[in-house]
Order: C-alpha cells, then structure tokens, then sequence
C-alpha cells in the first residue's frame, strides 16, 4: 500500500502539523479545537491563552467496516503537561467512534497556558469520516465548517478564560486498497488455531497456498515454486519471514502491524518474484510504554516498547526449545532457532520522521549419523534498515529507506558454508490529493556479494550456486490509481527491472493492470493482469544460497485472476477468484523430481529405498496452473468467528512434448478456522486443514507418470485461552495443540522397476501450554472486523 498521511494546521491558523497513517480506506479527519475550558492559576484573569498544539500527530483510520461518510465528536481532557486524560464520546456511531477514540488516546500535545503557566483543558474534537481524499488547498471544507458549542466552563475561583476559535485541522489521505491482497491483522492472527499466535504463520490458511509439508513455511503459490515467493518488510525486499518447520516467523507478532498475501497479480511496487508476494507491515510508533513475555513448551518470547518525547524504541526476541521435544520422537534430530528486533524512530519535525530496524534470526537443523552431525540447514541473517519520511507538500510525501545485511548458510557433515553481504535502498514518491486518481513511483537497487570459498564441495554442481560473485538487481516502477467514473476503477502499473549476474544481464518490463467494478454496496468485481520475473532461485528460500550466472534465463509468470467479492460489513464476507497463470523457465527441480523425498527429510521402508537422483537443475521448465479459490469470512471481533478457504486448481510442468503434474500439485485444499468466545475471558478456536494426496512419480521415467495420487492428508487443530484483564496487565493462559489427529504425511510415491517405495514425514505433533503477559499499551489488543480485504 501506499501509505501517505498529512495533516495540517488549518491555513488560518499560519501552523502545520504532519502525521502518517496506516489505513486501507481514504480518510479525511478533521480535528477542530471548539474552545479549552481552562482551570484558574496565579495570573490575572486577563492573561492572554494559548492553546494546546499538536505534538505528535494523530492517525485515525477509516473503518475497514465502515461505509459513506460519518462524524464523531469527542470530549478530550488534557491535564497540565498536555498528555490525553480521558476521551468520550459526544456523538457518533459505530465503527466510527471507537476509531476516533483509538486515534484520540495517542495524541501528544502541547499544554494550555495562560500567560507562562502551563493548565489543563478540555477541548470537542470533530472527526469526519468520508471515503473521498481531501479537496485540493483552497477547498477545504474544514475553512467553512461551523463548529459546535463547547460545553458551559466549571466554576473556579477565578473566571476561567476561554480562547478565540482556533481551527485546527488533521488530513490523512490513507492509500487506496490493493484489492489483489488478503490480509490479515494481527489481534484477528494471534486468536487463530495453528498459528501458535503469529501473524506470519496465519497466510497458510488462505485459499491458494499449498505448503511443501503441513506446518512448514514453505508454500507453492498457485502452482509457483516455493522458491520464488518474495518476502518483504515495509517495501523492502528480505530473504526469509520464516524459522523452519513448525516454529514461528523471525519478527516477535508486536512488532508486525499487519501480514499480506498478494497471489498475484500484484503491484508494480513489488518484484523478484514469480510466485507470491508476502508483505509484513511494520509499526512505525510505540504510542505508548508496552511489554510483553511469553513462555510456551517450544519457544519464548519478550518485548518491551515505549514512546521517547517525539519518538519511540522497541525492542524483542525469542528463542526456541522445541529440539528436546522433537527428539523424544526422533533422538537423533537437532532444531533450533532464535531471533531478534529493535525499533527505533524520532520525529525529526512535523513533518519528517527517521526510523531505525535492526533484525535478525538463526535456524539449526541436523541429524545425527555414526557421530556426526548431517547439517540440513545452519543459517543466520541480519539487516539493518533505516527509513525516512517526509511529506513535501499537500499530497505529495516522500519514504526513502537504506538496508544492509549479512547472511550466511551451511549444509552436509563437511559444513560447507555460503556467505553474503548485501546492500540496497528505494525511494516511493506518491501524489494523492485528488479524489480521482492517485499516482505513486520508485526506484530500488541491491547489490549482493556471494562468498562461496567455504563450499568447495560444491564446485561444479549442476545448481551453479558454489560461484563467488557480486549480484544486482535494479528497478524502476511506476503506478498509478485511476476513477474514471464512480463505480470504476482502474490501477496501472509498470516496472522496468534489471538483473546483473557473473556477467549476464537481463532487462524485463513488467506491466500490471488491475480494474475494479462496485457494482452495489455489497458487490464488487476485481479484473487484474500482470507480468513478473525473477532471477533463477533455490528450491527453498535459504541465505546466501542463489544460482549464479541467470542460467537458463530470467523466470517469467504471465497472472491473471478475476475476483466476485460480497460483503456485508461486520458480518461476513465471501468471495470466489478464478485464476490461470503461465509460468516460464522456472527454477523448479523439486516439481520434476522422481524420488519420494526430494527435501530428505521423511523415511520410507526398511529395503524399499529407490536409486539416489541428484535434483536436476539444468531443467528450466515452463508450465502453468488454472483453478478456483473460495474464501469465507466471519470477523473474530464477532463472538462466533471464523474462515472457509477452499482451493480446486491443476498445476502441470511442460517437459518435451507432454504436461505432466508438479511433484506438489494438490487438486483440493480445504482450510477451514473457527472461534467462539466464551466470554469472561474464554477462547476457543479449532482449524481443520485437509489435502488431496500428490501425483505417484515413476522413477527414470518422468514422462511417464500415473494420473494416481497418494493418500489424503487431513489436520485438526485445537487452541483455548483464559485470560485475567487487570488495570495494567493482561494475562492468558494458552493451551494449544497442532495436529491433534497425530496424522503422518505422504511425502511422495515413486515406482521403479521392482516396485513403488512411499515416504513419510511424521506425525509431527506439536501440544503446548503457554502463559503470555502482556503490559502497558498492548494490554487490551483486540481485533476490530479487518481482515482478507
């Protein structure tokens, strides 16, 4: 999303003030101060007054629910340091008000004062709610609204002075919304079964995700590798979001605003991917002192944030002991991880704010074998990311932001060890001021040098990855939001992208096109086009592990997909996407593999082990998945909650002259989530996932394939929660099971001359208990009815 806020002083007042927003809907708030009801100090009754102003400004959101316009007036009570005290509603409806009153709490502001001497007040705040973006300057309506009375003044020992009218105004033009994207937020995500409270972990539940293996954050997207989702923070480009198999992602759930998926097609603003797009917004602000502490049977976690004057610094991690756990089933297996974050920002003025994200995260897998440890995956990542904002003028903000990283991966009893530094920046220039179009552009570039010295093992490997060099990649990307009439509208994007590598280049322009039909307040249509490319990938995402050279080119998806929304606010909302997507030159070896567990990672029959097949990544094949997603939802601000995702498609590979299936087509894929809050502090929630099996793989011969699939997957899930609401804690005590069915998993079936050998991975069972206490500003997140749209 574009993500582009202002607020201003009204032009009378010859003041500004600037604040971001983070909202999916235009908004227009208009803060009007109607008049301070000023307690008496020692100055003479006649000392002039002067009025609170805005330190830290305001960011309403406009009600995903919401809809037309609407206007909330509250009673905001300042105490002598100008920090907020109370806020009421006036007047004002549903979703509105608690809006207003959320936007309300986290104002900062300059105290009252008569003469030198700093008193309380009590100011009306007028906040208006409409779907257009702000008029242009010179119409804003806010220089002719007439502003209502304030209350009568409270007695006081000295006749209180009250000031002239002073009209303050706060703009935030929130962006339009990217209707190709479900997201999910993050009260909704940490109320869910089989998330273990991570957002992150909350996209395998939505239509159109086929994970590697149940519980593992590897997913093929609509037919595309696993390999070639892109993963991004803000607007930046990063190389993982997840730890391996079943734990969490590598970002502590407080620091995450919101998570995305953006199956495609997506904006012109993302790139390096030919599969989806998953998107972590991140908060920009602490808005007030918060911590948190987590113990659950597998990991811990701690956060701690607090604001700092004009700024605010946060900091969190967690650590893992799910490897005692998990070799009580399998002695011999080693798994941890860990993970860190910090977030630092300072409002430079009203107007411009800086912002410093340090993270980073490690993830250990291993088996042991005659005395040694078999690395599967050691790695390590840390980028440092610093952003900053400024709006430039009414409608036009500028976000800009430097990252620098290393990373590194080992694998084999050898520890052969890949390494990577990295460097990049972007910059996103965007315009919103007219109610008919919005238009935004950027640019973005990486450079990367890969150290592969310590892998001298794999030095001429088929995969090309044992080549030490430096990459980049450069892009430049415009796009643009168009209302031609009301009921359309029309997003046109294009990104020119660049790809350097051993001396290969490669330039691909990447046109998408998305337009939208409100055919009625409850029904919509969504018609997007798109072209994407990717440099060749691993067949999992792992740091610092990529082919070198673009060998067999640049990867190419050609996306289409059409969309029937219907909604009714605060209800529910349904909707059905049909989706056909041309794939070329892929980097997908685990879709043309013929063995049963290409990832090594499940057992099969004593006796019954196939011949050994390296994957074989001189093959770039082309091909293509059609099918329907179906998506339900119920909000879990509702007492009885929920979603439905249903996924029917058909994903092939092209290999001489006949389409086969991919190794991990999946015909049918049902998740299904469901929450019932008990009251009194009680949750309950259960999700049932289920999978068709995947295609028999004939061995030596992968024109040759059956149209026979293994055994259906099926996995229950099961979480409850109580929590203790107290004045400055909250705490929960989570009980939480994933795969309550104890069901293990068909890797793969492969027939050979002397018969068919089946491998499996599990069952992988993961109970848990856990106590969270939560203080200060996040005590009471709940969720507020936003989410998939």
């Amino acid at each position: 999303m574009i993500h582009k806020t202002r607020s201003a002083i009204h032009p009378s007042a010859h003041r500004r003030c600037w604040s971001r927003s983070r909202s999916s809907l235009a908004l227009k708030a208009l803060l009007v101060s109607l008049g301070c009801h000023l307690t008496a100090r020692a100055e003479a009754p006649s000392a002039p007054v002067s009025m609170p102003e805005l330190l830290k400004p305001l960011a309403p959101e406009y009600p995903t629910t919401g809809k037309g316009n609407a206007r909330v007036v509250l009673r905001v009570t300042l105490d002598a340091q100008g920090q907020v005290t109370a806020v009421e509603v006036a007047s004002g409806n549903e979703p509105y008000a608690s809006a207003a009153v959320r936007a309300a709490e986290q104002g900062v502001f300059t105290p009252a004062r008569r003469g030198e001497v700093p008193i309380p007040a009590k100011i009306l705040v007028a906040v208006d709610f409409t779907f257009s973006s702000p008029k242009p300057a010179g119409k804003d309506p806010a220089a002719t609204t007439k502003a209502p009375q304030a209350p009568a003044a409270p007695p006081s020992a000295t006749p209180a002075t009250t000031a002239d009218a002073e009209a303050l105004s706060i703009i935030v033009v929130a962006p339009r919304i990217d209707e190709t994207e479900r997201g999910i937020e993050r009260a909704e995500a940490r109320l869910m079964a089989g998330t273990f409270g991570d957002p992150l972990r909350a996209v395998e539940l939505l239509p159109g995700v086929t994970p590697l293996i149940s519980g593992v954050p590897y997913f093929f997207v609509r037919g595309a590798p696993a390999g070639s989702v892109g993963f991004y923070i803000d607007e930046a480009k990063v190389p993982q979001l997840y730890h391996v198999g079943p734990g969490s992602s590598v970002m502590h759930p407080l620091f995450v605003e919101a998570v995305a998926l953006h199956s495609g097609p997506y904006r012109a603003r993302y790139g390096d991917a030919t599969s989806g797009v998953i998107t972590t917004r991140v908060v920009t602000d602490v808005p007030e002192a918060s911590a948190e502490a987590e113990a659950k049977m597998f990991e811990s976690s701690v956060y701690a944030g607090t604001p700092t004057g004009r700024g605010s610094v946060a900091v969190g991690g967690k650590v893992s002991h799910l490897g005692p756990i998990l070799q009580l089933i399998n002695p011999k297996l080693r798994l941890n991880y860990w993970d860190y974050q910090s977030l630092t920002s300072y409002h430079l003025s009203a107007r411009d704010q800086v912002s410093l994200l340090v993270f980073g995260a490690g993830d250990f897998v291993g088996q042991e074998q005659l005395g040694n440890v078999d690395i599967k995956i050691d790695s390590t990542f840390h980028r440092a990311k610093v952003g900053y904002q400024r709006n430039l003028a009414r409608g036009v903000d500028l976000d800009s932001y430097a990252i620098v990283g290393i990373e590194g991966s080992r694998f084999g009893d050898a520890n052969e060890e890949f390494k990577a530094q990295s460097v990049g920046a972007g910059t996103t220039l965007s315009f919103g001021e007219s109610d008919a179009w919005q238009w935004a552009s950027g640019a973005s570039i990486e450079a990367k040098n890969y150290d592969t010295g310590g892998a001298s093992n794999f030095v001429g490997e088929t995969n090309n990855i044992s080549v030490t060099r430096v990459d980049t990649q450069a892009a430049l990307w415009a796009e643009a939001s168009v209302t031609p009439v009301h009921p359309v509208n029309i997003d046109a994007g294009l990104r020119v992208a660049g790809y350097q590598s051993v001396g290969n280049r490669a330039l691909a322009f990447e046109p998408r096109l998305t337009s939208t039909l409100k055919m009625s307040e409850r029904w919509k249509s969504i018609l997007a086009i798109g072209y994407s490319t990717q440099a060749p990938t691993s067949a999992v995402p792992a740091p610092a592990v990529r082919p070198a050279g673009l060998s067999g080119g640049i990867q190419q998806a050609l996306q289409r997909a059409l969309t029937v929304r219907y909604a009714v606010p605060l209800v529910f909302t349904g909707e059905i996407t049909g989706f056909y997507n041309e794939y070329l030159s892929l980097s997908d070896p685990l879709s043309l593999s013929t063995v049963p567990d290409p990832l090594m990672v499940g057992s099969t029959p004593e006796g019954g082990e196939p011949p050994t097949e390296d994957l074989n990544f001189d093959l770039h094949p082309n091909g293509r998945a059609l099918g329907l997603e179906f998506l339900v939802r119920r909000p879990f601000s509702n007492a009885l909650s929920g979603t439905l995702a249903y996924t029917v498609s058909h994903s092939t590979r092209h290999i001489g002259s006949e389409d086969v299936p991919s190794s991990f087509d999946r015909t049918h894929i049902v998740n299904t989530t469901l929450g019932y809050n008990l009251g009194s502090g009680y949750h309950l929630s259960t999700r049932f996932l289920a999978y068709s099996g995947l295609p028999v793989r004939k061995f030596g011969d992968t024109q040759g394939r059956t149209g026979d699939r293994s055994e259906p997957f099926l996995r229950w899930d099961l979480r409850f929660s109580k929590s203790w609401k107290t004045s400055w804690s909250d705490l929960m005590l989570i009980v939480e099971m994933l795969n309550a069915t104890f069901q293990d998993e068909v890797l793969g079936i492969s027939c050979f001359a002397t018969g068919c050998v089946t491998a499996k991975f599990g069952p992988i069972t993961v109970p848990s208990i856990g106590l969270r206490g939560t203080f200060g500003g996040a005590r009471s997140e709940e969720p507020k009815g936003a989410a998939f749209e």
